[in-house]
C-alpha cells in the first residue's frame, strides 16, 4: 500500500510538475527506472501502474489490448474457409 503523500508526489512528477525530474509523461517501466535512480523512491510496477491509472490523462494514451479470445477453427487445406455467396442470375 503506497501512502497518500507518495501518490500526489508520483503523480506531480507524471504530471511534469517538477521540471528537472527526467521521465514526466512516460510509461510504468521508465517511470520506476526514473523514480528509483532520481527521487531514490523504490516502489513496484504494479502500485506505480495504479497510481498512473487514477491520472486520466494516462487512461486516454494508454493502448488499447490487441490481443482477445478468438475462435477455433480446423482447415484442411487452403481456400476452405472461404463462405461464397451464390447469387441466383
Amino acid at each position: 500500500m503506497v501512502s497518500e503523500k507518495l501518490e500526489e508526489e508520483i503523480t506531480n512528477l507524471w504530471g511534469g510538475k517538477d521540471p528537472e525530474f527526467s521521465a514526466p509523461f512516460s510509461g510504468v517501466s521508465t517511470m520506476k527506472q526514473a523514480l528509483f535512480l532520481e527521487k531514490q523512491i523504490n516502489i513496484s510496477k504494479n502500485s506505480l501502474r495504479q497510481i498512473l491509472m487514477k491520472i486520466p490523462t494516462y487512461l486516454m494514451h494508454v493502448q488499447a489490448r490487441k490481443k482477445f479470445p478468438r475462435r477455433k477453427y480446423n482447415a484442411l487445406g487452403f481456400g476452405l474457409l472461404v463462405e461464397v455467396c451464390v447469387v441466383e442470375i
